[in-house]
């Protein structure tokens, strides 16, 4: 199970965010800290060109409402230009575009076992009347049964972190984001079989997406029951909910 811990998506105005200097503007609910992975992507904006799309990026420092990033892990912040709402160069801030920050590419939760997702759509059932008078011991003796339909779809489940083998870096931060301002904005990749690619980010081999059949969906996180056995073996158990499903066994749904 790979995973993207909730407060790390933030959609950012590509004309105030990106000031001249090395801070990005934040806002207070972000929960984006020193180390993360990050990327860059345009949603209709013109994002700052000491910044690119295609570059990796890690978190070097991080404040309540601001952050810094470098290209490499631990390295010297980026400076900004400033000049992310000005894509003509012409000095005025012509342009009211967004740029979305988020982490990436997902990390590995370690210690995770009994791993549940459930998707379910709701029967809808309706009467349905009689279009005019029965004349056959069909139409007018016997009962109509009613129509039935399927609602939308929606997902839940929950794993349990094992803190017998020590820390938990990934694991902490799940748990704390059952008290989010925000709770949805979370993302898990389930692999049913892991294919590794040959790109490595911060040391962690990354799947090869393409081949490896996963489920991947937004989630929010409401449940956390913490329990303690005389064997000294901590675990958590973390309950989720699907916000929205975007990949389905090799089929982008989005």
């Amino acid at each position: 199970m790979f995973f993207s811990p909730g407060g790390t998506v933030e959609c950012l105005r590509d004309f105030c965010d990106f000031p001249p200097g090395d801070d990005i503007i934040l806002p207070i609910t972000h929960d984006f800290r020193v180390g993360d992975p990050v990327r860059f992507i345009k949603e209709g904006g013109n994002l700052d060109t000491a910044l690119s799309t295609s570059t990796q990026y890690f978190v070097v420092a991080v404040t309540n409402t601001t952050a810094q990033v470098s290209a490499t892990k631990g390295g010297s912040a980026i400076t900004l230009n400033g000049n992310g709402g000005d894509p003509d160069g012409s000095g005025t801030t012509d342009s009211a575009g967004h740029i979305k920050m988020e982490f990436g590419p997902s990390k590995a939760g370690c210690n995770i076992t009994n791993v549940n997702l459930e998707i379910s759509r709701d029967i809808i059932t309706f009467a349905t009347l009689p279009c005019g008078v029965g004349t056959t011991a069909a139409t007018a003796m016997w009962a109509q049964f009613n129509s039935s339909s399927v609602g939308p779809p929606s997902g839940s489940g929950s794993f349990t972190l094992n803190y017998s083998s020590g820390s938990n870096t990934m694991g902490d931060r799940l748990s704390q984001n059952v008290m989010l301002q925000r709770p949805g904005t979370a993302k898990i990749k389930f692999f049913v079989n892991a294919v590794a690619s040959s790109t490595s980010v911060d040391g962690e081999l990354q799947p090869d997406l393409v081949a490896s059949k996963r489920i991947e969906a937004e989630i929010g996180f409401n449940t956390l029951n913490n329990a303690s056995e005389a064997e000294g073996v901590t675990t958590q158990e973390i309950g989720f909910y699907v916000v929205k499903l975007l990949h389905l066994y090799g089929t982008d749904l989005t």
